[in-house]
């Protein structure tokens, strides 16, 4: 199930005062919408969805409706907050010291910045080392020194899966394969196929495929494709067909009859007393009574 909030929705007018009601998963579909089909200049607020004939009146409604989404200087809109506070540093410097951009201002560089303090991370690390909290975000203890980018620092400097060197006596090695082959163009000059020659290891280790940018001649016969295998031709279907409802069927041959077939047995015809004895009279009595027969029998 899709949240709703996922979708923008065009609110621009068409005829009769209907709205269009189409939606959009991101907002630059929109804004396409509205500017190829409407012929409008859409609101740059995020989910408003609304379009104007010119850049003014989007200006105008932007500072009544999305005030913090305008800059106050001059006619530069955003989607968000941030972005405001992002164009007021890096254009209106000298005003953000009034503007109440105190957590932005670095009081030794006299000027704002937007990552305080990654900019205090990599640029003044005396005063990280003071403070438990940003001790916490960019300090390394194994170097003794802060990092704005802590986390790939860590990868890159202090990650026990390392890929060395191939080349003898080198002794350099790296988690990233990008920096291995940067490594090898740099220092060791190597050329586009040796370079290949030397990280295929690597990438077997890895499970990863080869370069598929490089010339077709620097392939070698191990690295050439196994040619497909032949298809088979598929054996025809068998058919089978009844026997017409008017042909006369083979009599089957006594040979395949069984011999363990049952044989009706005769059906005695004489009468009942000639299997009695004159002793059993009183059997055969009670043997007519039951069936219903005449006790002259």
């Amino acid at each position: 199930m899709t949240n709703a909030r996922s979708y923008r929705s065009c609110k621009c007018v068409i005829e009769r005062g209907d709205v269009c009601g189409l939606r959009f998963s991101s907002l630059g579909q929109l804004h396409s919408h509205i500017e190829n089909d409407h012929s409008l200049q859409p609101c740059k607020a995020d989910r408003c969805g609304r379009g104007f004939r010119t850049q003014a009146e989007m200006t105008n409604h932007m500072r009544s409706q999305h005030p913090k989404c305008v800059c106050t200087e001059c006619q530069y809109a955003a989607m968000h907050k941030t972005g405001i506070t992002r164009h007021m540093i890096n254009m209106h410097t000298e005003l953000c010291r009034y503007e109440g951009y105190e957590t932005y201002w670095c009081d030794e560089c006299d000027r704002p910045f937007e990552k305080l303090e990654k900019h205090v991370a990599s640029q003044h690390p005396e005063r990280v080392k003071g403070n438990p909290e940003l001790m916490k975000r960019f300090w390394c203890h194994a170097c003794r020194r802060p990092y704005a980018d802590l986390g790939i620092h860590k990868r890159v400097h202090h990650s026990r899966q390392k890929t060395p060197c191939p080349i003898e006596h080198c002794g350099y090695g790296t988690a990233q394969p990008g920096d291995l082959r940067k490594h090898l163009k740099r220092v060791h000059h190597r050329t586009p196929e040796e370079l290949e020659e030397d990280l295929l290891p690597s990438r077997r280790r890895l499970g990863a495929r080869p370069n598929r940018r490089l010339p077709r001649q620097a392939a070698t016969e191990e690295d050439q494709p196994l040619p497909r295998r032949e298809q088979l031709p598929r054996a025809a279907k068998r058919t089978y067909s009844l026997p017409e409802p008017d042909s006369e069927l083979e009599p089957e041959p006594e040979s395949k009859k069984s011999d363990t077939a049952d044989e009706s047995l005769p059906i005695p015809t004489s009468p009942a007393h000639e299997f009695f004895s004159d002793d059993d009279s009183g059997a055969l009595a009670v043997l007519a009574q039951e069936a219903g027969l005449d006790a002259a029998l």
